[in-house]
């Protein structure tokens, strides 16, 4: 597949707010793909060469980019900078250089999939000796080759812009598209009230505007040759059943129009596209590789992603609490619960296979390094042979019994004097759920029953591993006064189980409740994307950094929209770090996955995750998060102050507009 087909959907998300229109787009991408290289193609829609726990980043800087531009297009560095300074977008800047190459070659070819991804690949995996002159070399040849459009998104993806473009919904719910679609690809027999009619090369039809009728939102359109006169009269809204070697859909007519000897019929197929996209969902949930979900699904085997289970080494995606404000609203949901301390440290996923044990953060990312103490404990102080589990790193001081604050914690992250650090901050690892244990998938028990099994696997007289402490609360009451003992420990406050829960890989649901400590009005924190940052001025003049402009996330339209100005609650270190932190990721104009009607000084690429509180949240006339929910009014934070860099979270991970339209409402009822 030409390399140009994926840059014109890539340019098509950024003309576009239709999502319907961009999952189409992808659906028809995959649809015409070799199955061979939908893996790749899948990893270059999310922005990355693989999954994150393989820890493999492109590791290409602007000046590298601009030196291959160069060595392409005969331009000066100078001349590059200047326009890209004018542009305010290296990749557009790029574009527009090569629109005219220097460099132009007889043996110019078109560029494909595969060979735009293995450059990249050799661009990350290259070290030592001559590496960079390999990378600027390998760049350029791609950009030799590429035409204008096709240029703009190499560089982008180079720079990482890309990593944010196209989100795992809207690749999901394409390839429940394209399932259906490989679904009535080999269809012989169309049945309707008057009777089964025979078909002949069925084939999908993929609009290129969007449908603004609601009703065809989860349509798929069908172009078929047969003898289908007998349903010519078929009336908008009968039921049809397709049938097919591969299985068959029945859906509701929407329309059936005849051109010549062919007919086109939309079909409304609601239950079946929901039911895929659940399953395809899952898959990846329990392995964190939408491009092995993708290949499997392109390679006519979608059905057997029905039954996957864990995978020890391939990460599954964490479970995620919602919030109530009160122990009386935790027990009028869920009843006799479980609740355990919420503990402010890593959470960690443990993967164990024998002795060997490999640890990734709720990120995904490889921490195994980082944490040798807890790698010797899990191999003696963890029975089970094979397992995947779950536990929170903690630093924790024994003479005082009391855990440390993040701060401290958040020091063992570190690429060197990893041995030394651990010997001055040892780590206690609270281990809170079992995912995976000798064969066993534990993600579809009962919660009651993994604890019961976690803490059976836990060796009596470990010292660094420990189930994590709970209770069994059958009132409100008894939640109060645990709760209050876990912030007399220093815990950040408490999670409550539905004991009959599964584990719900991926998704934020009412099986696990989260209650926090009380900050002034507000209870709970928020965790925010800096999307932009602001001059210093006044007493903050010698720094060039004066607050940040913050954002919560869209993860229906892929959009960061700004929600507060954060400008206090910041040391003048922590002012330095931020100011050398935010200039690396700055950038010429707004991003195209914000919506923000406030300007900061300088724009920022969404890629660091704070931590804030504030008193309370407010109606606002200028932040766009939540405008939806409350028509020309958004949402904003009052006096939100900062606690933390969340090191641990990725952009995607930060609080949705819809998790802070709940917690407006919640605040209401107090």
């Amino acid at each position: 597949m030409r390399f140009s087909q994926l840059a014109d959907v890539f340019e098509a998300m950024e003309k576009t707010a239709s999502r319907l229109m961009l999952t189409e787009r992808l659906a028809e991408v995959y649809y015409n793909a070799d199955p061979t290289e939908v893996r790749r193609l899948t990893y270059l829609c999310q922005g990355i060469l693989v999954p994150e726990s393989q820890g493999i980043q492109i590791g290409i800087g602007d000046k590298l980019a601009q030196m291959a531009i160069s060595r392409v297009s005969g331009k000066s560095i100078g001349q590059i900078e200047a326009a890209y300074r004018d542009v305010g977008d290296l990749g557009a800047t790029a574009g527009t250089l090569l629109e005219r190459k220097a460099q132009s070659t007889l043996l110019h070819e078109d560029l494909s999939i595969k060979k735009v991804y293995d450059n990249f690949y050799k661009i990350a995996t290259s070290s030592g000796s001559g590496s960079q002159d390999l990378k600027i070399n390998l760049l350029a040849e791609l950009l030799a080759n590429a035409r204008p459009l096709e240029a703009k998104h190499i560089i982008r993806f180079v720079q990482g812009s890309l990593r944010l473009g196209m989100g795992e919904s809207t690749i999901l719910d394409a390839l429940s598209i394209f399932w259906l679609c490989h679904i009535s690809k080999d269809a012989t027999a169309l049945k309707s009230g008057a009777g089964t009619f025979a078909i002949r090369n069925c084939a999908p039809v993929f609009r290129k505007e969007a449908a603004e009728k609601k009703g065809e939102a989860s349509s798929i359109e069908l172009s078929l040759e047969g003898d289908l006169a007998a349903i010519e009269d078929a009336k908008k809204g009968a039921i049809l059943d397709l049938k097919s070697k591969a299985g068959s859909l029945e859906g509701e007519l929407l329309r059936l129009t005849k051109n010549g000897g062919k007919y086109t019929l939309a079909l409304q197929i609601l239950a079946e596209k929901r039911v895929y996209r659940e399953r395809f969902e899952r898959a990846y949930s329990m392995r964190s590789d939408l491009g092995e979900v993708a290949q499997t699904v392109c390679s006519g085997d979608g059905n057997s992603l029905a039954g996957i289970s864990p995978r020890v080494f391939s990460p599954i995606r964490p479970a995620l609490a919602e919030r109530l404000l009160s122990p009386a609203q935790i027990i009028e949901k869920l009843g006799k619960c479980s609740v355990e301390g919420k503990y402010d440290g890593f959470r960690l996923q443990i993967h164990k296979k024998g002795r060997e044990v490999k640890i990734f953060s709720r990120k995904e990312e490889p921490m195994t390094h980082m944490f040798p103490d807890i790698v010797e404990a899990v191999g003696d102080e963890f029975s089970a042979k094979d397992a995947i589990f779950e536990g929170e790193a903690i630093a924790y001081d024994e003479p005082q019994n009391r855990f440390l604050p993040f701060q401290v914690t958040i020091q063992r992250k570190r690429k060197h004097g990893i041995g030394q650090k651990a010997r001055e901050i040892p780590l206690r690892l609270f281990a809170f759920e079992l995912l995976y244990a000798d064969g066993k998938d534990y993600t579809n028990v009962p919660y009651e029953e993994r604890r019961m099994e976690l803490e059976k696997l836990i060796r009596a007289g470990a010292s660094t591993i420990a189930p994590a402490d709970r209770i069994i609360c059958k009132d409100a009451p008894q939640l109060q006064a645990f709760f209050e003992k876990c912030l007399q420990e220093g815990l950040e406050g408490i999670i409550a189980k539905d004991l009959s829960a599964p584990y719900g890989a991926g998704a934020r649901k009412f099986a696990w409740i989260k209650l926090k400590r009380s900050y002034g009005k507000s209870v709970d924190t928020y965790d925010v994307v800096i999307i932009g940052y602001y001059f210093g001025k006044g007493k903050r003049a010698q720094f060039e950094f004066g607050g940040v402009l913050t954002a919560v996330y869209d993860p229906e339209m892929q959009k960061f929209r700004s929600i507060a100005k954060v400008g206090t609650g910041f040391s003048e270190e922590q002012m330095g770090e931020f100011q050398k932190a935010l200039e690396k990721l700055s950038i010429k104009e707004k991003p195209n996955s914000v919506d923000s009607e406030m300007t900061p000084d300088v724009w920022v690429t969404p890629k660091i995750v704070i931590e804030v509180n504030a008193d309370e949240i407010t109606r606002s006339p200028t932040h766009t998060a939540g405008r939806a929910q409350g028509g020309d009014e958004g949402f904003a934070l009052r006096f939100p102050r900062l606690i933390s860099i969340r090191k641990d979270k990725r952009p995607e991970d930060a609080m949705t507009e819809s998790e802070i339209f709940e917690m407006f409402e919640l605040q209401q009822q107090k």
